[in-house]
């Protein structure tokens, strides 16, 4: 897998005409995967935006479709904007402690409440949506994201089975549709990562250092981490980022360190 995130470049401000220009470039550099990240949605994970995306992502299809680029799209099942009709229809399917408050709510753009996987009515509901995406957009990759569980301790089982069910979902997703991969983003936090659930995917390395005050990229350190990792983890379980930003070293440079594993072109290719 050769893929790029256009997420450092432009952040959540993408839309349908940044991700077809995305494309083209893609074609060009001939990369394999291009990757949707975060901001695709109208309301936190509550459908395309449909400004951003007026035809969702039927001409993104179209364009990838004709460069035999695979897409992929970020998740986050266990989070949706806590005004939506879901969560107003279904207060049952919120991720509740024993007092019947939330374990998880959080603010981005949308205030945003966790979801509980263990309760089956909603694991169908969003085991349906990732069919439903790769069924209608060919969506075969899917970068799952802010899966710390580590607090989900609720009315429908404990952080134990918080992480068995969300194993259970790439699973059985995986069985229904072998093509799907699922990418586990390990950038921050006790998120489970090398040894779990790896066979229905791969894992995001994740390698931006908070020195100076800045989210810089280091390829030394990109390259240790590579390096310590492999006797345990198989590189091509991996993805690791390629970046411009890299003073004092060329782009071919930091895309051989990246050619170990899966390169990932963490920048707007544009």
């Amino acid at each position: 897998m050769i893929s790029a995130n256009p997420w450092e470049g432009h952040l959540q401000h993408i839309d349908e005409g940044i991700i077809l220009k995305e494309l083209d470039r893609a074609s060009e550099l001939g990369l394999t995967h291009l990757q949707i990240d975060y901001g695709w949605f109208d309301h936190y994970m509550t459908g395309f935006h449909r400004e951003k995306f007026p035809h969702q992502l039927t001409e993104v299809r179209e364009r990838a479709g004709a460069y035999g680029i695979q897409l992929g799209l970020w998740m986050n099942p266990m989070g949706i904007w806590s005004e939506s009709a879901i969560v107003q229809d279904h207060p049952d399917w919120v991720a509740r402690d024993q007092q019947g408050q939330p374990v998880e709510s959080f603010t981005f753009v949308d205030p945003v409440v966790g979801m509980d996987l263990c309760n089956e009515n909603y694991f169908g509901y969003i085991k349906q949506l990732i069919i439903d995406y790769h069924a209608r957009y060919r969506v075969a990759n899917f970068k799952m994201d802010m899966f710390q569980l580590d607090r989900y301790d609720t009315q429908y089982g404990d952080l134990y089975d918080h992480y068995a069910v969300y194993e259970r979902l790439q699973q059985e997703l995986r069985q229904l549709h072998p093509d799907i991969c699922f990418i586990q983003d390990v950038t921050v936090g006790k998120r489970p990562s090398y040894d779990y659930a790896i066979e229905y995917g791969i894992i995001m390395l994740e390698n931006r250092y908070l020195i100076d005050r800045a989210n810089r990229y280091y390829p030394h350190q990109t390259l240790n981490n590579l390096w310590q990792l492999a006797p345990y983890i198989p590189p091509q379980k991996l993805l690791i980022e390629t970046h411009h930003d890299a003073p004092g070293h060329s782009p071919s440079y930091t895309f051989a360190i990246a050619m170990f594993a899966n390169p990932l072109f963490w920048e707007a290719l544009t």
